[in-house]
């Protein structure tokens, strides 16, 4: 059985490009072209080859792209149900994989629990619920991830 499913923070304290460039890499396919773009952004940040101030047109630009492409590759990252990417609720400068309480509520508002009562069932899963602890689990019942 592969390791569960990490929550939780990936990046804190930080919203510079160079900083959430490495910490968002290793969540998407490097061979994608955003990867890879990426890769060459931080070349030339680690080589000054990159504006350290925006004092003109280009400078600005170059920031704007770059901010594109770390948007394009925060979308391209998979989470699995009820989890998002994104910045922590309240810390914009936490981002990490977060469990999606909204989604949770919904499903457990409108699903049925399964024969045991311990789990609700999903398209491709049980959700657990017990309190404040939520663990999402295969049909199988292997964890994929757990706030426990």
């Amino acid at each position: 059985m592969d390791k569960p499913f990490q929550l939780g923070s990936i990046s804190i304290g930080t919203l510079k490009t160079h900083e959430l460039l490495p910490a968002f890499l290793p969540h998407i396919n490097p061979e994608s072209d955003d990867a890879k773009e990426a890769q060459a952004v931080l070349e030339r940040i680690a080589n000054n080859d990159w504006p350290q101030n925006i004092n003109n047109w280009e400078e600005y630009q170059a920031e704007f792209d770059t901010a594109d492409l770390l948007q394009s590759i925060i979308d391209q990252i998979e989470c699995p149900p009820f989890v998002y990417f994104g910045a922590q609720e309240g810390d914009i400068t936490d981002f990490g994989f977060w469990v999606d309480h909204a989604d949770v509520l919904e499903l457990m508002l409108s699903a049925t629990e399964n024969e045991e009562g311990d789990a609700f069932i999903t398209d491709d899963g049980l959700l657990a619920h017990d309190g404040h602890d939520i663990t999402y689990m295969d049909m199988e019942r292997n964890v994929i991830w757990s706030t426990v």
